[in-house]
């Protein structure tokens, strides 16, 4: 992982290619999740979703807070947006106790006011939530099932915060 981000070889910035849409990620998520239960590796889920923020009705802003946090993650990991203001990351081979400085990490520029939308940079609070396959959970339903609970429990009780299952 490099604060440069991701370059391929002909020298394209490959970030923006991790965030991807909701059924190409959920295909991934799924076909991660047999594949770990085969090779017997970890598959965690980390949402993520603003606080509160400006009006986005177009999904501009969460699209923006994405592709930051895409810049933050490895090759191997892959995002989407989830409507109205939740964010999905697939993180391969990531263990539960390090989902915490991930979430640390992807939102970092956030929660420092390094988002630039409608002409103005913001600084936003965030919650997680995360999950990881086979952990604390022992199905790819119940993994999203527990990193979308978290995240909300994390909003519910004041937000700017992440859960993860203990």
């Amino acid at each position: 992982m490099s604060d440069q981000g991701e370059w391929a070889r002909d020298g394209r910035n490959l970030d923006g290619q991790k965030v991807v849409e909701q059924d190409v990620f959920m295909l991934v998520f799924e076909l991660e999740t047999h594949k770990a239960a085969r090779l017997q590796y970890c598959v965690s889920l980390l949402f993520i979703g603003l606080d509160a923020g400006p009006t986005d009705n177009g999904g501009d802003l969460v699209k923006n807070v994405a592709e930051l946090a895409a810049r933050r993650l490895r090759a191997t990991d892959v995002v989407t947006t989830f409507r109205p203001s939740s964010i999905g990351m697939l993180l391969i081979d990531a263990e539960t106790p390090t989902l915490p400085q991930i979430f640390s990490r992807v939102t970092e520029d956030v929660r420092r006011g390094q988002l630039r939308f409608a002409g103005k940079e913001w600084r936003l609070t965030v919650s997680g939530g995360g999950a990881c396959y086979p952990r604390t959970a022992t199905t790819g339903r119940d993994v999203l099932r527990q990193a979308s609970v978290l995240m909300r429990r994390a909003r519910e009780e004041g937000g700017n915060r992440v859960l993860i299952p203990r």
